[in-house]
């Protein structure tokens, strides 16, 4: 009798340590954390570096993998330097939440940088005067890939940069200056140049 009951005795230990070890296993949190980005700017404009940034649906680790992008332990999102359109059109990076479990969560971030500085324009190869009879008037550049427009009567621009007078230059017809001027992709008015007419 005295070993049955030790048997029954230790058996009963073994189911009551199993339903606690289950029980606890019911109860440990396996739910990854939710991340938010309500306050997060998936545009930064030329110049700027602060990303906004991400919460969470509880207390968490944040983490990220990108290159030139970090995150705070508050959720704050920035680059480390500046954004420049001309570098980088767009930043990708990932974000992870990792809850005291230690269960994660990541998503996927593409943030555009918007391109509002003018372009530099480079006039060296622009004339300032022409012969009568010329209609070349050299070219203009620009230190990015810009759409060119031109405003001036008589006057043309080419999708690379060559300006020339729509008919040859002729001091007699009483047009001795022309006033013409270029705009950028984004449409804004970047310059105007004074051309004159010699016989």
């Amino acid at each position: 009798m005295k070993l049955v009951r030790r048997s029954v005795s230790n058996w009963a230990y073994m189911i009551l340590a199993l339903s606690m070890a289950v029980a606890g296993v019911a109860n440990a949190d396996v739910t990854p954390p939710v991340i938010y980005v309500d306050n997060l700017n998936f545009n930064v404009n030329d110049g700027d570096s602060a990303l906004g940034s991400v919460t969470a649906d509880e207390t968490v680790t944040w983490s990220i993998a990108g290159a030139g992008v970090s995150i705070n332990s508050a959720g704050s999102v920035t680059l480390d330097s500046p954004a420049d359109y001309l570098v980088k059109t767009s930043h990708s990076f990932d974000i992870t939440a990792t809850d005291t479990p230690g269960n994660s969560r990541s998503i996927q971030v593409t943030v555009a940088v918007n391109d509002i500085t003018s372009p530099v324009l480079d006039y060296s190869g622009l004339v300032t005067s022409i012969d009568d009879g010329g209609t070349a008037l050299g070219s203009i550049a620009a230190n990015e890939p810009v759409d060119w427009s031109i405003s001036g009567s008589g006057v043309s621009i080419s999708g690379s940069g060559v300006i020339t007078l729509d008919s040859p230059a002729d001091f007699f017809s009483g047009r001795v200056s022309l006033l013409y001027g270029f705009c950028d992709r984004q449409a804004r008015w970047s310059s105007s140049c004074w051309l004159s007419f010699h016989r």
